[in-house]
């Protein structure tokens, strides 16, 4: 629904306060007016007047301008226009994309088989060829067996480090699915005149990891030493939790290197960082994500043959289970704590067409207008809903041998995102709650066991026990990630690198801090920083996780630009 623009009145001003203004707060004003001008006299390094903490509200959306570094030569980004280096730099992320690091979650250890290691060495090795400079300047560390951790260290010890996260681990391609891929999941296929390459891991996530790499190898070239020292992280099995690899990787930084709280800015993997909503681009980088918490329910019942089966198999109870959680969905909340709220502000502020709902909820938003504009925005897309609430999804079934055989055992498993507002407890509690009927009803025992805890069970009168059903959170889960801030050097690097790389003569774009609702390998270094920002800087990927992955070449090559300017404007805070 849209209408006219009108000015958004901000949740905390009143017009009876307005109307009540004295002299004194005019003369007070003025005297603030005159101290805020002379403030604006002196010269700041970033170029221009910057947000403060208090300016940058929640309800207001301030934009940075673009930031530029202010030493070395303004030429060395004409290099990634030239057609040679577009080309080279394409063919080594094919030929990153030609290697399968894939990961399967029903191996334990990723590298637990001949073919995965050797892939995987495979990738380290093509690394080190693409990018000799690299290899013979930064420091390579190897972390339980494939996880790499390069170091470019600085001048400035002191200077708190800079780490750029990735991961090398895709996931697996399903055989089934081949016949509908334009072009085989491996071969990494260039499409020059459509702007495109082609293949598993093109979007998730093998072209930042070679696009930072190409950032670096291009800054070496010119002669360049950062003063702050600069991390490379690369996971090898994120898309399975990265208990072997990022999580490793964090212990070594924490542990060996020293780095817990020191470390000034980290920079991972994004999810759908560019759209373009009511007349305006926006930005989006994440400051916080989701929790997640998996569970395994077991329905036990007795086994036999087909031809005189019980009143509910195993596999009837379990779809009953099923549809008793997919028929209570958790509700939608949209509070201060959730960054969601400020990419809503952002939107509805720059919005070239405003949506006079999104408005109005946001002018209203502590009279009733939050759970307003929570339900509209949770109707517009899943995506949206979700920001705002607990997902759950029953992702696996398990059960049964034979045609003819009744299974004793049926396995699924619910994973929940953990909203910003709720907690792996809460989720827990909800879930099993919502399932105790079914077991009551067909009168099968009940446990609940958190963590080896059991923490609720029921047991059916004596006799009437045809089975059992069991939730078990087997992980500890994980709550919701802190919020990094937004009003500090960090955020600016971020923010003002954005908009010097990605805006264009009259295309203005608007950078807003966001929610991811996925996980990434942040999780495990949260110890390591406050400042943790999620982007994905390929503009332009499609089949993120389903076949015919491809990501944009030009997209590509302004991810390359990006790391670039990223490095050289952190180094100057």
């Amino acid at each position: 629904m849209a209408g006219e623009a009108t000015p958004l009145a901000r949740p905390w001003q009143s017009s009876n306060r307005l109307k009540s203004s004295t002299k004194g707060f005019i003369v007070l004003a003025v005297v603030l007016v005159m101290i805020v001008a002379q403030t604006e006299l002196v010269a700041s390094k970033w170029e221009q007047r910057q947000p403060t903490s208090s300016s940058r509200s929640l309800f207001t959306c301030p934009q940075l301008g673009p930031l530029n570094p202010s030493k070395g030569s303004k030429t060395w980004l004409d290099r990634f226009e030239s057609r040679d280096f577009v080309n080279a730099a394409v063919e080594r992320f094919s030929g990153a994309i030609q290697i399968p690091t894939e990961s399967f979650d029903n191996v334990k250890v990723v590298h637990s088989t001949k073919i995965q290691e050797d892939n995987f060495v495979r990738f380290k090795d093509h690394l080190l060829t693409s990018f000799p400079k690299i290899r013979d300047t930064l420091n390579l560390t190897i972390i339980n067996t494939h996880s790499l951790l390069f170091t470019w260290q600085g001048t400035t010890p002191t200077t708190a480090p800079l780490l750029l996260m990735s991961h090398m681990d895709v996931v697996p391609v399903l055989p089934e699915t081949l016949s509908q891929w334009t072009h085989p999941p491996f071969s990494g296929h260039i499409d020059h005149p459509n702007d495109w390459i082609y293949g598993r891991g093109s979007v998730d996530t093998k072209g930042t990891v070679m696009a930072s790499l190409e950032a670096i190898e291009s800054l070496l070239a010119v002669g360049f030493t950062p003063r702050a020292t600069v991390y490379v992280s690369f996971g090898h099995d994120e898309e399975k939790g990265g208990f072997a690899g990022a999580k490793e990787v964090s212990k070594y930084m924490e542990n060996v290197l020293g780095l817990g709280g020191r470390v000034g800015m980290v920079v991972d993997e994004g999810l759908d960082s560019f759209t373009e909503e009511a007349g305006v681009s926006v930005v989006t980088v994440a400051v916080a994500e989701k929790g997640i918490a998996t569970f395994e329910v077991v329905v036990e019942t007795h086994g036999g043959h087909s031809s005189v089966p019980p009143r509910n198999t195993g596999v009837g109870v379990m779809a009953q289970i099923v549809a008793a959680v997919e028929a209570r969905p958790f509700p939608v909340v949209l509070s201060e704590r959730n960054p969601f709220l400020r990419t809503v502000v952002c939107k509805d502020e720059y919005a070239g067409v405003v949506d006079t709902i999104v408005r109005e909820g946001l002018r209203g938003f502590y009279e009733g207008g939050r759970e307003v504009l929570a339900e509209y925005l949770a109707s517009k897309s899943l995506a949206s809903r979700y920001r705002m609430a607990t997902s759950q999804a029953v992702t696996k079934i398990n059960g049964g041998l034979k045609v003819n055989a009744l299974p004793e055992v049926v396995t699924a498993y619910i994973q929940d995102r953990v909203s910003m507002d709720s907690s792996t407890a809460e989720v827990l509690d909800v879930t099993w709650k919502n399932i105790l009927p079914v077991a009551k009803e067909l009168g099968l025992g009940f446990k609940v066991i958190n963590i080896g805890e059991v923490v609720y069970e029921w047991v059916p009168p004596a006799g009437s026990n045809v089975g059992n059903v069991t939730i078990t959170l087997p992980l500890t889960g994980l709550e919701p990630s802190p919020v990094s801030p937004t009003d500090n050097d960090a955020w600016r690097v971020m923010e003002g690198t954005i908009h010097s790389v990605y805006e264009e003569a009259g295309k203005k774009v608007i950078v807003a801090p966001g929610l991811m609702n996925g996980n990434t390998d942040t999780k495990f270094f949260w110890g390591l920083s406050k400042n943790i920002y999620r982007f994905a800087p390929v503009m332009g990927g499609e089949g993120y996780h389903t076949v015919n992955e491809r990501a944009s070449i030009k997209g590509y090559i302004k991810a390359i630009k990006f790391y670039h300017e990223l490095i050289r404007n952190y180094d100057e805070i």
